[in-house]
């Protein structure tokens, strides 16, 4: 049965709003806990999780859960662009084991940080640990593996795992450039 354009286009409205068009960014609201990237310099690539106050014409007011407006003062509240906001990842695996080179997320000083796994350290009283690297700050972190998360894209409704996605990009770049058919 065909749709009519107005049904249609209400219908991408729903999706979009739930989180899962590609065409816009989902749309979140008012009390909805969400994760925001920083790209001012020191906190370059970091996600601090925060609650969406309401929403803006220029993105969203949001109060961050950890970053406070001043030392032991109250939560720090602003307004950030829309581009820089997702919802909170769901957690991984208790399982999940890293290798070396995957690429993470270390969390520390109230923020999730890009990285790389550097080192798969011994155990700790039987808990995973690993060495993760900071490239943007030339840092290198030794953490439990409850403080280290898979690096993942919310793209279209959709988490991906990044280092799913190289995983692939290099399978199929090892195909078409080392044995073309």
């Amino acid at each position: 049965m065909a749709r009519s354009p107005a049904g249609a286009a209400a219908e991408e409205e729903e999706r979009e709003e739930a989180g899962a068009g590609c065409r816009g960014r989902p749309r979140h609201a008012a009390g909805e806990e969400i994760e925001v990237v920083l790209n001012e310099e020191g906190f370059r690539g970091a996600r601090f999780e925060a609650t969406v106050a309401a929403r803006r014409s220029n993105g969203y007011e949001v109060v961050f859960s950890t970053l406070e407006a001043r030392r032991r003062g109250p939560l720090l509240r602003e307004v950030v662009a829309v581009a820089d906001v997702r919802p909170r990842p769901p957690p991984p695996p208790p399982e999940r084991e890293f290798k070396l080179f995957d690429l993470v997320e270390a969390y520390g000083d109230g923020g999730w940080w890009p990285g790389v796994v550097s080192g798969v350290l011994p155990k700790l009283k039987g808990k995973a640990r690993y060495a993760v690297s900071l490239p943007l700050f030339r840092e290198v972190h030794e953490l439990l593996a409850s403080f280290v998360r898979p690096r993942r894209e919310f793209v279209c409704g959709s988490w991906v795992d990044t280092q799913d996605v190289l995983h692939k990009f290099a399978w199929i770049s090892h195909e078409t450039v080392c044995f073309p058919t």
